[in-house]
Parts: structure tokens; sequence; C-alpha cells
């Protein structure tokens, strides 16, 4: 193999390496992304479970508060 063919051998292959650097850097990129990402559905999931927690909370005391009017009124009812 001459001088001239192993440079042009070894000149096809060298692009090879940068273009992998590329790939990595951009998988990278691609990763951060999905962490930041998976991180935010978090957040908002426990936002919305407590949103979820406070709301059955305040049904239960309109419940509670709804069933004690109606025991009054009953009561009322019961006296007169």
């Amino acid at each position: 193999m001459s001088l001239q063919q192993s440079s042009l051998r070894r000149s096809s292959e060298d692009h090879w390496i940068p273009l992998s650097d590329l790939m990595t850097g951009l998988m990278m990129v691609f990763l951060v992304i999905a962490i930041l990402f998976m991180i935010k559905v978090e957040r908002e999931a426990k936002q919305a479970e407590l949103q979820a927690h406070r709301i059955a909370e305040q049904a239960e005391t309109i419940k509670l508060r709804s069933t004690g009017a109606d025991a009054q009124v009953n009561s009322d009812d019961i006296s007169s």
C-alpha cells in the first residue's frame, strides 16, 4: 500500500470520530431535556394530588356542614 493510499484511507476514517462526538453530545442534550421534563411532570403530579386532597377535604367539610344544618333544622321542627 502506498503512502498516498494509506493517507487517503486514514482521512476517510478520521471523519467518524468527530461525527461520533457530535452524536454523543446530541444524545446528552436529549438526555438532559428528558430528565428536566420528568422532573416537571413529577412536580405537576404532586401539585395535582395536593389539590385533589384539598378539594376532598373541602367537600367533606361542606358535607358535614350541610348534615349539621339539616340536623339543626330537624331539631327546630321538633321543638316547634
